[in-house]
């Protein structure tokens, strides 16, 4: 009996401890679409409460969101380097899916380094990806959870075409002032790096950057950063970080991601050096 309750709890602790499991199943009812150079989520629908864990938002003291991430362990966050937060001023915030609403469980961490990648550059927006060490570790739960990233290399399980969700509070028309409470999502398809540029983007689309949507839904701004990700063995795994797209957020065109498959190398060396 002894060694069976060992079994339960070892398997217990695993299963808490693995990435890319919501404890609440994702609404997996509709396609929706993602909108570039501003980050926000265009023609899509409310997430269900939590099913996207790891979804961060990065807020002013004031509590003004503006960008989102994704929770890789107890201790990194991981978004878009053009978002650029404060070490002094800004909170990352976990657990949440209204942001209107003062009755959820959510943590409010402060970021005590900021570590973006050298060859970012602000005008052909490559190499856009940040890490963000928290103040303090994280308490993991049902709300609070890890995703999985992309390994290293590993485009060919997600091949153009792979249905993939995107998640964030960006805005849901370009000329709305205000981005939403609720928590929106909508699911897009993987396109082929050159098919994107050169049918889209003319020349601007790098090795470091995946395009996702063209397909009557996008994301905007204020989804800067936050995660797009993609179904393997059951797991959700990181492979893209909204980036940019169409200043207008069309949804007829597709939004680039930086490429996790990519740049995995540099998120596993410079968590293990800080």
């Amino acid at each position: 009996m002894i060694w069976f309750l060992c079994v339960l709890s070892l398997a217990s602790y695993a299963k808490a401890q693995s990435c890319g499991t919501p404890a609440v199943a994702p609404r997996m009812t509709r396609r929706l679409m993602y909108g570039p150079f501003q980050a926000r989520i265009v023609n899509g629908e409310e997430a269900n409460p939590h099913s996207w864990p790891w979804q961060v938002s990065l807020q002013t003291s004031t509590g003004w969101h503006y960008c989102g991430g994704s929770l890789l362990n107890e201790e990194w966050v991981v978004t878009a380097a053009h978002c650029d937060p404060s070490i002094s001023g800004d909170y990352v915030i976990l657990g949440e899916h209204d942001k209107g609403s003062a009755g959820e469980d959510i943590q409010r961490v402060r970021i005590s380094q900021k570590l973006c990648h050298a060859q970012y550059d602000s005008n052909t927006i490559d190499y856009d990806i940040c890490l963000l060490k928290l103040a303090t570790p994280v308490q993991m739960s049902d709300t609070v959870h890890p995703v999985c990233l992309a390994a290293s290399g590993d485009d060919a399980s997600f091949p153009a075409g792979t249905r993939c969700m995107v998640s964030g509070w960006g805005l849901l028309r370009s000329n709305h002032q205000n981005t939403p409470n609720l928590l929106q999502q909508t699911e897009l398809p993987l396109l082929d790096n050159q098919y994107c540029d050169r049918t889209y983007w003319n020349g601007y689309i790098t090795d470091r950057m995946i395009c996702a949507g063209a397909e009557s839904s996008s994301s905007c701004m204020g989804d800067s950063g936050g995660p797009l990700v993609c179904q393997k063995d059951g797991a959700w795994n990181l492979v893209g970080v909204v980036s940019w797209g169409s200043s207008r957020c069309s949804t007829s065109y597709p939004g680039v991601y930086a490429r996790v498959t990519n740049l995995r190398q540099w998120i596993d060396n410079t968590m293990s050096r800080n």
